[in-house]
């Protein structure tokens, strides 16, 4: 390497940055969080209801139902 970027190397280490920033810590844990089993079943009986919902409008359009 040649001096200048011997020199230009050391410059930029040795510059602290203006800010510094913190890594956050994550702690280990033996309870990891759980799914929540109850908002699970709520989303798939919403899914449930939409599709039903969506079905019957459809058939409504098509003079079935």
């Amino acid at each position: 390497m040649t001096a200048a970027k011997q020199e230009k190397k050391k410059s930029r280490q040795a510059a602290p940055s203006e800010e510094t920033r913190t890594v956050p810590v994550y702690l280990p844990t033996n309870n990891p969080p759980k799914r929540h089993l109850g908002f699970l079943i709520a989303m798939i009986v919403i899914a449930v209801l939409w599709i039903a919902l969506l079905a019957y409008l459809a058939l409504q359009q098509v003079g079935i139902a």
